[in-house]
């Protein structure tokens, strides 16, 4: 970004305070200085040498082997509604599959504070936005070169995942919460926090109700088809994104009962068949750049 002569990089105001020093993510190269912040609109200009470019590519979360490379900046555009849109954070890498939608006033809090006028974009399937990739550039493709569209203030920290074959959600049974063997199931979709899950940069999946507490695979059967799936008291075995990393059978909802509330959740062979393909319904939030520049005065740097 620029203004004048002066260089800056866009980042999110909440990943920083203004006359704070920001470093590189092994903090051994100093970057720049906080300068100029809005609280209300989550955004914030770092004093720095910058260029046209941005990353592209790998981010630093678990599994994640894409390449990292940089990508020139053709200028700045105005968002719309539905409009589809990419985002590179530092934890998920370039993520494209999110589509804005007609809600560009959002609001949330965080840590106290309280962010507003926000680009409210949805993911369609899979992880938008992590934590981590706060200050993230959003863009949108303009041949081998990208459009800035704004940057990344949140995306959420717990979220429903449902089912592609009619739409029902996973459910801890609410009975029997905050237990090891807490059975996991399918229900109609009802916003309780029994239904949402929290994504962990460790490869884990986590009940939103007591984050102690992971997707696991009883240990007993995990080597048949029909593996019971239970919350268990998190023990650092890893579960990938929703595969078993420990024989590599995906989650799968019972075809015999998948219609009615009470569907058994069970590990199988993985067979790409409607109930087995999940959708995490995951927001991004993020700061539009004309709002950015209205606030600052500032430009991209295009190459």
């Amino acid at each position: 970004m620029q203004q004048g002569s002066t260089q800056y990089i866009l980042t999110a105001g909440h990943c920083g305070w203004t006359g704070g020093v920001f470093k590189n993510g092994d903090a051994t190269r100093t970057v720049g200085t906080g300068e100029r912040k809005n609280l209300a609109h989550d955004v914030m200009l770092i004093t720095a040498g910058a260029s046209g470019r941005i990353w592209d590519g790998g981010g630093t979360k678990r599994y994640e082997d894409r390449a990292q490379f940089t990508k020139a900046v053709s200028g700045w555009g105005d968002t719309f509604p539905s409009e589809w849109v990419c985002q590179s954070g530092m934890t998920s890498g370039a993520q494209c599959n999110i589509r804005n939608s007609s809600n560009f006033s959002y609001s949330y809090s965080f840590a106290g504070e309280t962010y507003t006028d926000l680009v409210l974009a949805n993911s369609n399937g899979g992880i938008g936005a992590r934590p981590g990739d706060s200050g993230g550039p959003v863009f949108t493709l303009n041949d081998d070169k990208v459009t800035a569209k704004g940057t990344i203030s949140g995306s959420g920290s717990y979220y429903p995942i449902k089912i592609s074959y009619n739409g029902k959600c996973l459910d801890a049974d609410a009975n029997n919460l905050n237990r090891n063997g807490t059975r996991i199931q399918l229900w109609d979709c009802n916003n309780t926090m029994q239904q949402n899950f929290v994504f962990t940069n460790d490869g884990s999946i986590r009940s939103a109700t007591n984050e102690a507490y992971c997707l696991d695979a009883d240990l007993g059967t995990i080597n048949a088809n029909g593996t019971t799936v239970q919350l268990w008291q998190c023990n650092g075995s890893v579960a990938g994104p929703i595969r078993s990393m420990y024989n590599n059978r995906c989650l799968d909802a019972n075809l015999g009962a998948i219609t009615t509330n009470g569907a058994k959740v069970q590990l199988w062979d993985c067979n790409n068949t409607g109930q087995q393909g999940w959708d995490p319904q995951t927001r991004v939030l993020y700061q539009d750049f004309r709002t950015a520049s209205n606030d600052f005065g500032i430009t991209t740097i295009n190459q």
